[in-house]
């Protein structure tokens, strides 16, 4: 079974995220999602955007995030 998309606020997809974690990881093609006014997500766009139903999405292509 195939579970529901989650609700967000925001999803910010196709942009190059760059991490403040331990590892300050810099995601090519990635996503994040905010509900709430946090971070409830983040990774590859390919693996998130499906996920996650937005009420705003923002293509951030060539920007960083």
């Amino acid at each position: 079974d195939a579970q529901a998309p989650g609700s967000a606020d925001l999803l910010i997809e196709h942009g190059t995220v760059i991490t403040l974690d331990g590892a300050r990881r810099v995601i090519e093609d990635g996503a994040v999602v905010v509900a709430g006014g946090r971070i409830v997500a983040v990774g590859s766009s390919a693996e998130i955007a499906p996920c996650w139903r937005a009420r705003k999405v923002i293509n951030a292509l060539r920007k960083a995030v």
